[in-house]
């Protein structure tokens, strides 16, 4: 956005309220009084107008305080001319002069106006950015909310698949030679020298539960999917068995 800046102190320019005047040398001391009082209320409008800041539009209550200053001082403007006005037509002047001393404040006003409506629409702008804001928070916490909700009603789905691990390549990636049978730190299973005899090392498998194919626990022979044979006969035993 650019931003939206008030009209200028033209719209309040003192000598094109009161140079033009016609008024005669006769008019009485409460004329020129009340005459002067307008004189200075113009003024005063003429300073507001000079000093109001440039207003960002991103900022909506500063927006709607030079709404409300310009909108104010505007309308106190148009107040002040219809006065003047009246003096004119009460001092003889004719409608055409009338209307060719108000043109340049009626266009002024006309600026204020539209810088009025300007500041309306980057108002309503800054609404829509809001009310667009909100309903992507929205959604999104539906969205999570509907992740969360997926994941207590299928919790699986989140579960990570557990890799299958042979006791072998267990033993391969962590450095641990640990023989199954007498559990030696030393060895793996298949060179183990304290357990030699087939029935004896197929027992203390089924006592610990595990599989007679890879060594490893969880899971039975027939349900094994390493792809591994024993390395004597092909067969899908431990080579140790």
């Amino acid at each position: 956005y650019d931003t939206v800046a008030p009209p200028t102190g033209q719209v309040f320019n003192q000598r094109e309220l009161s140079s033009k005047s016609k008024e005669p040398k006769s008019c009485n001391h409460e004329k020129g009084d009340d005459r002067i009082g307008q004189q200075n209320k113009a003024t005063q409008a003429l300073k507001i107008a000079k000093t109001k800041e440039i207003i960002p539009k991103r900022d909506r209550q500063a927006l709607e305080r030079l709404q409300l200053s310009i909108s104010s001082l505007a309308s106190a403007v148009d107040e002040l001319k219809l006065k003047m006005e009246e003096g004119k037509i009460s001092q003889g002047e004719s409608e055409e002069e009338i209307a060719l001393w108000g043109e340049e404040i009626e266009a002024n006003l006309e600026r204020a106006d539209n810088t009025t409506r300007r500041i309306h629409d980057a108002i309503k702008a800054i609404d829509l950015e809001e009310q667009e804001r909100e309903a992507m928070e929205k959604h999104k916490k539906n969205m999570d909310m509907g992740e969360r909700i997926s994941v207590k009603s299928n919790p699986k789905q989140l579960m990570p698949t557990r890799v299958f691990k042979t006791h072998s390549q267990l033993e391969t990636r962590t450095g641990n030679q640990q023989c199954v049978y007498c559990e030696d730190q030393n060895h793996r299973s298949v060179k183990c020298t304290k357990v030699t005899e087939t029935g004896e090392r197929r027992r203390i498998l089924s006592e610990k539960r595990l599989c007679y194919n890879c060594t490893g626990g969880n899971h039975r022979a027939d349900d094994c999917k390493s792809r591994l044979r024993c390395q004597k006969c092909s067969c899908k035993h431990h080579t140790s068995i």
